[in-house]
Protein backbone atom coordinates (compact mmCIF):
# COMPACT_ATOMS: atom_id res chain seq x y z
CA UNK A 1 0.00 0.00 0.00
CA UNK A 2 1.29 3.30 -0.98
CA UNK A 3 2.24 5.83 2.19
CA UNK A 4 -0.18 8.36 0.82
CA UNK A 5 1.91 11.16 2.59
CA UNK A 6 4.23 12.19 -0.56
CA UNK A 7 2.17 11.29 -3.39
CA UNK A 8 3.54 11.82 -7.00
CA UNK A 9 1.72 11.86 -10.44
CA UNK A 10 3.18 12.16 -13.42
CA UNK A 11 1.53 13.09 -16.68
CA UNK A 12 3.19 12.17 -19.48
CA UNK A 13 2.45 12.25 -22.99
CA UNK A 14 3.40 13.16 -27.20
CA UNK A 15 2.79 16.61 -28.21
CA UNK A 16 -0.54 17.91 -28.75
CA UNK A 17 -2.19 14.68 -27.06
CA UNK A 18 -4.06 17.55 -24.61
CA UNK A 19 -1.40 17.26 -21.44
CA UNK A 20 -1.48 20.67 -20.63
CA UNK A 21 -5.95 20.61 -20.59
CA UNK A 22 -5.76 17.12 -18.49
CA UNK A 23 -3.54 19.03 -16.16
CA UNK A 24 -5.82 21.79 -15.46
CA UNK A 25 -8.89 19.50 -15.04
CA UNK A 26 -6.59 16.99 -12.69
CA UNK A 27 -5.01 20.34 -10.49
CA UNK A 28 -8.57 22.74 -10.68
CA UNK A 29 -6.19 25.25 -12.62
CA UNK A 30 -3.97 25.66 -9.71
CA UNK A 31 -0.24 25.06 -10.49
CA UNK A 32 3.03 26.54 -9.20
CA UNK A 33 5.57 27.17 -12.47
CA UNK A 34 9.28 27.00 -12.32
CA UNK A 35 12.11 25.64 -13.71
CA UNK A 36 13.78 22.10 -14.09
CA UNK A 37 17.03 22.38 -12.14
CA UNK A 38 19.92 23.56 -14.10
CA UNK A 39 17.53 23.83 -17.37
CA UNK A 40 14.92 26.49 -18.61
CA UNK A 41 12.48 23.99 -19.00
CA UNK A 42 9.00 24.91 -17.15
CA UNK A 43 7.82 23.21 -14.65
CA UNK A 44 4.21 23.23 -13.39
CA UNK A 45 3.30 21.48 -10.63
CA UNK A 46 -0.16 21.25 -8.69
CA UNK A 47 -2.10 19.36 -5.96
CA UNK A 48 -4.96 16.79 -6.55
CA UNK A 49 -7.30 15.07 -4.41
CA UNK A 50 -9.16 12.50 -5.03
CA UNK A 51 -11.43 11.22 -2.08
CA UNK A 52 -9.24 12.96 0.55
CA UNK A 53 -6.14 11.50 -0.71
CA UNK A 54 -4.04 14.47 -1.93
CA UNK A 55 -1.24 14.54 -4.72
CA UNK A 56 1.57 16.06 -6.31
CA UNK A 57 0.92 16.34 -9.95
CA UNK A 58 3.85 16.99 -11.91
CA UNK A 59 3.07 18.49 -15.73
CA UNK A 60 6.20 16.89 -17.41
CA UNK A 61 7.56 18.06 -21.23
CA UNK A 62 5.62 16.48 -24.20
CA UNK A 63 7.99 13.79 -25.38
CA UNK A 64 7.85 11.14 -27.97
CA UNK A 65 10.48 8.73 -26.67
CA UNK A 66 12.02 8.02 -23.48
CA UNK A 67 15.63 7.42 -25.32
CA UNK A 68 17.45 10.75 -23.90
CA UNK A 69 17.76 12.64 -27.88
CA UNK A 70 16.62 15.65 -26.06
CA UNK A 71 16.98 17.85 -22.91
CA UNK A 72 13.02 17.03 -22.82
CA UNK A 73 13.11 13.58 -22.99
CA UNK A 74 15.94 13.79 -20.39
CA UNK A 75 13.86 15.66 -17.77
CA UNK A 76 10.96 13.27 -18.37
CA UNK A 77 13.05 9.94 -17.95
CA UNK A 78 15.21 11.29 -14.72
CA UNK A 79 12.12 12.14 -12.96
CA UNK A 80 10.35 8.61 -13.51
CA UNK A 81 13.94 7.22 -12.76
CA UNK A 82 15.07 9.67 -9.78
CA UNK A 83 11.79 10.40 -8.05
CA UNK A 84 9.81 7.10 -8.42
CA UNK A 85 5.96 8.56 -8.74
CA UNK A 86 3.29 6.37 -7.48
CA UNK A 87 1.90 6.74 -10.80
CA UNK A 88 2.27 7.63 -14.34
CA UNK A 89 -0.56 9.19 -16.66
CA UNK A 90 0.38 8.17 -20.58
CA UNK A 91 -2.09 10.58 -22.26
CA UNK A 92 -2.60 9.33 -25.48
CA UNK A 93 -4.62 10.42 -28.78
CA UNK A 94 -7.27 8.06 -29.26
CA UNK A 95 -7.06 9.48 -33.11
CA UNK A 96 -3.93 8.79 -33.82
CA UNK A 97 -3.15 5.80 -31.02
CA UNK A 98 0.07 4.09 -32.47
CA UNK A 99 2.73 7.51 -31.99
CA UNK A 100 1.45 7.39 -28.49
CA UNK A 101 1.78 3.93 -27.86
CA UNK A 102 5.25 3.63 -28.92
CA UNK A 103 5.70 6.11 -25.47
CA UNK A 104 3.57 4.03 -23.30
CA UNK A 105 5.90 0.76 -24.03
CA UNK A 106 9.10 2.53 -23.21
CA UNK A 107 7.35 3.65 -19.57
CA UNK A 108 6.03 -0.25 -19.38
CA UNK A 109 9.63 -1.21 -19.94
CA UNK A 110 11.06 1.27 -17.63
CA UNK A 111 8.54 -0.35 -15.39
CA UNK A 112 6.37 2.79 -14.29
CA UNK A 113 3.08 2.06 -13.13
CA UNK A 114 0.90 3.47 -15.58
CA UNK A 115 -2.44 4.46 -16.36
CA UNK A 116 -2.84 5.34 -20.26
CA UNK A 117 -5.48 8.25 -20.51
CA UNK A 118 -7.00 7.50 -23.89
CA UNK A 119 -8.06 11.55 -24.73
CA UNK A 120 -9.45 12.63 -27.97
CA UNK A 121 -11.88 9.56 -28.28
CA UNK A 122 -14.81 12.79 -30.14
CA UNK A 123 -12.39 13.26 -32.41
CA UNK A 124 -11.42 9.81 -33.41
CA UNK A 125 -15.03 9.03 -33.58
CA UNK A 126 -15.89 12.65 -35.60
CA UNK A 127 -13.08 11.21 -37.99
CA UNK A 128 -15.03 7.16 -38.10
CA UNK A 129 -12.76 5.32 -36.02
CA UNK A 130 -13.21 3.60 -32.46
CA UNK A 131 -10.37 2.15 -29.88
CA UNK A 132 -11.36 -1.14 -28.13
CA UNK A 133 -10.29 0.28 -24.94
CA UNK A 134 -10.92 -3.25 -22.97
CA UNK A 135 -8.97 -4.94 -25.32
CA UNK A 136 -6.12 -1.92 -25.12
CA UNK A 137 -6.14 -2.53 -21.57
CA UNK A 138 -5.21 -6.49 -21.98
CA UNK A 139 -2.66 -6.07 -24.28
CA UNK A 140 -0.77 -3.57 -21.98
CA UNK A 141 -1.79 -4.91 -19.05
CA UNK A 142 -2.43 -1.63 -17.63
CA UNK A 143 -5.86 0.90 -16.62
CA UNK A 144 -7.38 2.33 -19.40
CA UNK A 145 -9.17 5.88 -19.45
CA UNK A 146 -11.43 7.12 -22.16
CA UNK A 147 -11.32 11.13 -21.80
CA UNK A 148 -12.36 14.28 -23.17
CA UNK A 149 -10.28 16.98 -22.46
CA UNK A 150 -12.08 19.83 -23.79
CA UNK A 151 -15.59 18.89 -22.28
CA UNK A 152 -14.36 17.21 -18.52
CA UNK A 153 -15.71 13.99 -19.89
CA UNK A 154 -14.18 11.08 -18.06
CA UNK A 155 -12.14 12.97 -15.78
CA UNK A 156 -13.61 11.69 -12.58
CA UNK A 157 -13.16 8.55 -13.85
CA UNK A 158 -9.51 9.01 -14.06
CA UNK A 159 -9.27 10.70 -10.58
CA UNK A 160 -10.84 7.30 -9.38
CA UNK A 161 -8.34 5.15 -11.88
CA UNK A 162 -5.46 7.02 -10.22
CA UNK A 163 -6.56 6.64 -6.92
CA UNK A 164 -7.00 2.44 -7.32
CA UNK A 165 -3.38 2.54 -9.33
CA UNK A 166 -1.77 3.82 -5.71
CA UNK A 167 -2.73 0.55 -4.22
CA UNK A 168 -3.03 -2.28 -6.97
CA UNK A 169 -0.52 -3.31 -8.53
CA UNK A 170 0.13 -4.14 -12.07
CA UNK A 171 0.28 -7.09 -14.51
CA UNK A 172 3.70 -6.86 -15.00
CA UNK A 173 3.69 -8.28 -18.94
CA UNK A 174 6.69 -8.03 -21.77
CA UNK A 175 4.92 -6.19 -24.55
CA UNK A 176 7.76 -6.13 -26.94
CA UNK A 177 9.44 -10.00 -28.20
CA UNK A 178 12.35 -8.74 -29.55
CA UNK A 179 13.19 -12.41 -31.28
CA UNK A 180 14.41 -15.23 -30.69
CA UNK A 181 18.14 -14.12 -30.69
CA UNK A 182 17.43 -10.63 -29.00
CA UNK A 183 15.71 -12.28 -26.16
CA UNK A 184 18.20 -14.50 -25.60
CA UNK A 185 21.33 -12.28 -25.29
CA UNK A 186 18.74 -9.98 -23.06
CA UNK A 187 18.07 -12.69 -20.87
CA UNK A 188 21.90 -13.37 -20.35
CA UNK A 189 22.51 -9.80 -19.57
CA UNK A 190 19.80 -10.12 -16.93
CA UNK A 191 21.45 -12.66 -15.08
CA UNK A 192 24.54 -10.91 -15.62
CA UNK A 193 23.21 -7.64 -14.09
CA UNK A 194 21.65 -9.29 -11.25
CA UNK A 195 24.73 -10.70 -10.21
CA UNK A 196 27.54 -8.21 -10.88
CA UNK A 197 25.63 -4.45 -10.32
CA UNK A 198 22.37 -5.66 -7.95
CA UNK A 199 22.61 -2.32 -6.45
CA UNK A 200 21.13 -0.85 -9.90
CA UNK A 201 18.16 -3.39 -9.93
CA UNK A 202 16.76 -2.09 -6.77
CA UNK A 203 16.22 1.27 -8.79
CA UNK A 204 15.62 0.01 -12.33
CA UNK A 205 14.15 -3.50 -13.80
CA UNK A 206 16.90 -5.02 -14.82
CA UNK A 207 15.58 -6.30 -18.27
CA UNK A 208 15.43 -2.40 -19.20
CA UNK A 209 19.35 -2.17 -18.33
CA UNK A 210 20.17 -4.39 -20.69
CA UNK A 211 18.17 -3.49 -23.31
CA UNK A 212 19.09 -0.23 -22.54
CA UNK A 213 22.65 -1.40 -22.91
CA UNK A 214 22.24 -3.19 -26.28
CA UNK A 215 21.28 0.51 -27.37
CA UNK A 216 24.28 2.47 -26.27
CA UNK A 217 21.99 4.62 -23.79
CA UNK A 218 24.92 6.63 -22.63
CA UNK A 219 22.99 7.97 -19.33
CA UNK A 220 22.50 3.99 -18.41
CA UNK A 221 25.79 3.21 -19.90
CA UNK A 222 27.74 5.95 -17.16
CA UNK A 223 25.62 4.69 -14.47
CA UNK A 224 26.51 1.59 -14.95
CA UNK A 225 30.43 2.49 -15.52
CA UNK A 226 30.39 3.76 -11.66
CA UNK A 227 29.43 0.70 -10.36
CA UNK A 228 32.34 -1.52 -8.78
CA UNK A 229 31.93 -4.17 -11.42
CA UNK A 230 29.68 -1.89 -14.09
CA UNK A 231 33.05 -2.59 -16.47
CA UNK A 232 32.42 -6.32 -16.94
CA UNK A 233 29.39 -6.00 -17.47
CA UNK A 234 29.93 -2.95 -20.69
CA UNK A 235 32.99 -5.46 -21.78
CA UNK A 236 30.13 -8.79 -22.17
CA UNK A 237 27.64 -6.20 -23.34
CA UNK A 238 30.31 -4.96 -26.28
CA UNK A 239 31.13 -8.44 -27.33
CA UNK A 240 27.49 -9.57 -27.20
CA UNK A 241 26.32 -6.23 -29.25
CA UNK A 242 28.70 -7.34 -31.72
CA UNK A 243 28.23 -10.51 -32.27
CA UNK A 244 24.28 -9.50 -32.54
CA UNK A 245 25.12 -6.73 -34.82
CA UNK A 246 26.09 -9.25 -37.77
CA UNK A 247 22.77 -11.04 -37.61
CA UNK A 248 20.24 -8.05 -37.38
CA UNK A 249 22.12 -4.87 -38.26
CA UNK A 250 22.61 -1.70 -36.10
CA UNK A 251 21.06 -3.01 -32.97
CA UNK A 252 19.79 0.21 -31.87
CA UNK A 253 17.84 0.84 -35.15
CA UNK A 254 16.60 -2.76 -34.54
CA UNK A 255 14.96 -2.44 -31.26
CA UNK A 256 13.26 0.70 -31.79
CA UNK A 257 11.69 -0.49 -35.30
CA UNK A 258 10.45 -3.53 -32.96
CA UNK A 259 8.66 -1.22 -30.64
CA UNK A 260 7.12 0.68 -33.50
CA UNK A 261 5.82 -2.55 -35.20
CA UNK A 262 4.43 -3.42 -31.69
CA UNK A 263 3.09 -0.03 -31.25
CA UNK A 264 1.35 -0.59 -34.85
CA UNK A 265 0.13 -4.22 -34.14
CA UNK A 266 -1.56 -3.24 -31.19
CA UNK A 267 -2.94 0.16 -32.53
CA UNK A 268 -4.45 -2.23 -35.68
CA UNK A 269 -5.70 -5.01 -32.87
CA UNK A 270 -8.12 -2.43 -31.05
CA UNK A 271 -8.76 0.77 -33.59
CA UNK A 272 -11.53 -0.41 -35.68
CA UNK A 273 -13.80 2.29 -38.50
CA UNK A 274 -17.15 2.20 -37.67
CA UNK A 275 -18.36 4.63 -40.23
CA UNK A 276 -17.29 6.95 -42.80
CA UNK A 277 -15.77 10.28 -41.47
CA UNK A 278 -18.09 13.16 -41.33
CA UNK A 279 -17.52 15.73 -43.82
CA UNK A 280 -17.54 19.14 -42.77
CA UNK A 281 -18.28 22.15 -45.07
CA UNK A 282 -14.60 23.13 -44.50
CA UNK A 283 -13.58 20.08 -46.00
CA UNK A 284 -15.75 19.87 -48.93
CA UNK A 285 -14.48 23.37 -49.61
CA UNK A 286 -10.92 22.53 -49.85
CA UNK A 287 -10.98 19.44 -51.41
CA UNK A 288 -11.84 21.34 -54.17
CA UNK A 289 -10.11 24.54 -53.97
CA UNK A 290 -7.13 22.10 -53.30
CA UNK A 291 -7.26 19.74 -56.14
CA UNK A 292 -4.87 19.19 -58.55
CA UNK A 293 -7.27 19.71 -61.96
CA UNK A 294 -10.26 21.99 -60.39
CA UNK A 295 -8.34 24.00 -58.03
CA UNK A 296 -6.47 26.23 -61.15
CA UNK A 297 -9.82 27.66 -62.36
CA UNK A 298 -10.94 28.72 -59.49
CA UNK A 299 -7.46 30.07 -58.41
CA UNK A 300 -7.57 32.16 -61.65
CA UNK A 301 -11.70 32.71 -61.20
CA UNK A 302 -10.39 34.31 -57.82
CA UNK A 303 -7.91 36.29 -58.85
CA UNK A 304 -9.61 37.78 -61.40
CA UNK A 305 -12.59 38.91 -59.40
CA UNK A 306 -10.12 40.66 -56.67
CA UNK A 307 -8.71 42.51 -59.72
CA UNK A 308 -11.63 43.43 -60.96
CA UNK A 309 -13.34 44.52 -57.26
CA UNK A 310 -9.96 46.42 -56.62
CA UNK A 311 -10.32 48.43 -59.93
CA UNK A 312 -14.04 48.95 -59.90
CA UNK A 313 -14.23 49.87 -56.08
CA UNK A 314 -11.39 51.99 -56.59
CA UNK A 315 -12.23 54.17 -59.22
CA UNK A 316 -15.12 56.42 -57.76
CA UNK A 317 -12.86 57.44 -55.05
CA UNK A 318 -10.30 58.25 -57.78
CA UNK A 319 -12.56 60.38 -59.68
CA UNK A 320 -13.72 62.37 -56.68
CA UNK A 321 -9.70 63.17 -55.89
CA UNK A 322 -9.48 64.22 -58.99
Amino acid sequence: MTDEKGIKVGLVGIPNVGKSLIFNRLTGGKAWVGNWPGVTVEKKVGKLRINGVEAEVVDLPGIYSLTPYSIDELIARNFIIEEIPDVVVCIASAANLERSLYLAISLLELGANIVLDLNMIDLAEREGYKVDSAKLEDLLGVPVVETIATTGYGMDRLRNVIRRALYEKRRCIHVVNYGKEVEGVIKKLEKLIEELIPELTNKYPARWIAIKLLEEDNEVLNRVAKQPKGEAVISQVQSLRKDLEKRVGDLESYIIERRYERALEIARAVVRKVAAPAISLTDAIDSVLTHKVLGIPFALSILYLLFRFAFEVSTPFVDLIV
